[in-house]
């Protein structure tokens, strides 16, 4: 999925998913192809968000940034004080209009947000921490979460049907075991010291078989990946997996913690194992470069067979072969497609069905990036192009 569209104004909406899809996918550079994209921590509040996004592009010395922002916003951001915030980064103009306002800043400049209403400072450009790291690992018995009782729809009909077998944590000598308690919860794993890699995970303690069974999906989540990947994006890999293809909870970013207690909790066990298993090993690791590749079906296929993969999930999404024209396949992982401009009237809502069939049929690796899809009439090309100089 582009980042971008034409006369290079990033589309607010399009980075957000693009985001929350790296969350999952990626979980590395995000796949923006732009080093202050891949700085930004997107806000659920609008006008932190976008001031975020401003510090993100002056760390790393971007003087202008341009962005379409969602129709109807733009009195939430005004009512947010946005104008007066801004101009400590640089200089807004907004010019309003149906699609949606454009909001372009000049002069950008990094600005430390420390008061307790401005918008959380961005992460240095020479590495982006561990979220795990970054939140504290000492949990206030006034602030730990209490164990959930229940869970919500989507995620309680998933979790229903889903696997419940859990990975016991081996009892092999060579292999740490580290224990997390809250409320009576215990969670313990088996982390090989060598690559910190979590081997199996039990738990006991649940008050409710609902718990049980969560924790038992998170079992299989988790078994193979760092325990510094599992702090920091265990939950997110949860919501995700048991909210499938329902709509997300609210609008924008999803943060796990935020639309249900039982992710709270899970999120709050597994960094506390990670200080658990820092303490035992003395594990000092604070930046997450854990990333994921392709399944041997995908990798090991031809260019004319990932294609025909390709072509078979995009006709899952109800697009005919002559509308997504798929333009090349890049380090394995990026697809680029172009769209058959007569017949795709809406290209970002293509792009996010296309994206969502082909991560679903192919592998939930792949990224989607839109290539445009020039004139093959040079006499009109020509002839536009002359317009567009006079």
């Amino acid at each position: 999925m582009t980042s971008s569209i034409n006369d290079n104004i990033l589309d607010y909406a399009d980075l957000v998913a693009r985001y929350e899809t790296g969350l999952v996918d990626n979980l590395r550079s995000f796949g923006f192809q732009t080093e202050y994209l891949d700085l930004w921590v997107p806000d659920e509040d609008l006008t932190r968000s976008l001031l975020n996004l401003f510090n993100a592009a002056a760390e790393v010395g971007q003087h202008n940034l341009t962005i379409r922002i969602p129709a109807g916003a733009l009195n939430e951001l005004k009512e947010a004080g946005l104008p007066a915030l801004a101009a400590k980064h640089g200089q807004l103009s907004i010019d309003d209009g149906k699609d949606g306002a454009i909001l372009r800043i000049t002069g950008l400049r990094v600005v430390t947000l420390t008061s307790p209403g401005a918008a959380s400072a961005m992460p240095s450009a020479k590495s982006v921490d561990s979220q795990a790291t970054i939140a504290s690992q000492q949990i206030r018995p006034d602030e730990a979460p209490r164990q959930p009782e229940s869970l919500s729809e989507p995620y309680a009909g998933a979790l229903k049907a889903a696997g419940k077998s859990e990975f016991p944590a081996s009892d092999h000598p060579d292999l740490v075991r580290a224990r997390a308690e809250i409320d009576g919860f215990v969670l313990e794993a088996a982390i090989d010291p060598k690559d910190h890699v979590i081997q199996g995970l039990t738990s006991n303690g649940a008050r409710n078989a609902m718990l049980g069974d969560l924790l038992a999906v998170l079992s299989h989540i988790c078994r193979g990946l760092p325990v510094l990947e599992a702090a920091d994006h265990g939950a997110i890999r949860l919501e995700y997996l048991l909210r499938g293809h329902a709509p997300r909870p609210r609008p924008g970013i999803v943060i796990p913690e935020t639309v249900e207690p039982a992710f709270r909790f899970v999120s709050t066990l597994l960094r506390a194992l990670l200080a658990d298993y820092r303490g035992k090993t003395g594990y000092r690791d604070k930046t997450n470069t854990y990333d994921t590749m392709p399944d041997s079906r995908w990798l090991q296929a031809d260019d004319a067979a990932r294609r025909a993969q390709l072509a078979e999930a995009f006709s899952r999404a109800g697009f005919q072969l002559a509308d997504v024209i798929i333009v090349a396949i890049e380090f394995d992982v990026r697809v680029v497609i172009s769209l058959n401009e007569t017949a795709v009237k809406d290209p970002a809502h293509a792009l996010a069905i296309l994206e969502r069939h082909m991560k679903h049929f192919v592998d939930g690796r792949l990224e989607l990036f839109l290539s445009e899809l020039k004139d093959t009439n040079k006499l009109r090309r020509l002839s536009d192009q002359k317009g567009k100089v006079q």
